[in-house]
């Protein structure tokens, strides 16, 4: 390639991708995009949204907020497949250096982005989490942060993982590690926060934690009872899948 196209090549390249998983997210997409659009740091990012399976109208909405989108994407698959297997699918289309995720309630305040893109200048993943020191957190019932408590220490234990709050719904890696990580990945549901981070660690690969401003926000799709439960069951398997699991060389 001659020095101009590769120049042309790079510029076309956007320095970040936004992921956001949506499910039956009708009431709270709308509003999530609208802010995302806005956000100075983010108006030239690649966006794309990956329809779970929902029954609503999300793909509608989503249609609605980013038809003048330059580098929008909307992902849809057939039937719900869980918060991984999402994220897997829009990791295959993308292409900024740097791929974030995150809910489609934000419930993290987006002050968090330029903070952890400057973070990935140095880190392979950067983790949002609500239990560092200057973490903020708005409204979390005290049954939603048992549950969390109840989930997050087991798989600290279990899997080995180092990170405070691992199930947190933000987090951004390398463009590279993104993809080497969720090729490896096996679980669909919302086990595949610690799942990818327990390969990550396997790796050697850098992992920080970042304190975020969060709030609770109306429409959880956890289920309190059933979830939890789901959860434990996959980490188990999660510990028994990767325990003999050697990795298979370091990411660039």
């Amino acid at each position: 390639m001659h020095d101009a196209a590769r120049l042309e090549a790079d510029a076309n390249v956007p320095d970040v991708t936004v992921l956001i998983p949506a499910f039956n997210e009708e009431e709270r997409l709308g509003a999530t995009l609208d802010g995302i659009l806005e956000h100075p740091t983010l108006q030239s990012a690649q966006l794309v949204v990956i329809d779970d399976g929902s029954t609503d109208a999300t793909v509608e909405v989503a249609l609605r907020r980013l038809r003048d989108h330059p580098r929008a994407h909307i992902l849809m698959t057939p039937s719900n497949k869980g918060k991984g297997a999402a994220i897997r699918k829009g990791v295959v289309v993308a292409r900024g250096r740097k791929v974030l995720f995150m809910d489609a309630d934000l419930a993290t305040s987006l002050e968090a982005v330029d903070p952890m893109i400057e973070r990935l200048d140095h880190a392979d993943i950067v983790v949002g989490s609500r239990r560092v020191p200057g973490a903020v957190v708005h409204g979390r019932s005290r049954s939603r942060t048992m549950m969390s408590h109840a989930f997050s220490g087991p798989a600290r234990q279990l899997a080995g993982i180092g990170v405070t709050d691992p199930q947190c719904g933000f987090k951004g890696f390398r463009a590279e590690v993104s993809k080497e990580l969720f090729r490896r990945s096996m679980f669909d549901g919302f086990s595949i926060d610690v799942e990818i981070l327990l390969i990550a660690q396997k790796l050697g690969l850098r992992i920080e934690e970042l304190p975020i401003n969060w709030r609770a926000v109306e429409g959880s799709k956890v289920r309190p009872l059933r979830d939890p439960i789901h959860m434990a069951a996959d980490l188990a398997r999660l510990r028994y899948r990767h325990r003999a699991t050697q990795p298979e060389g370091a990411v660039a």
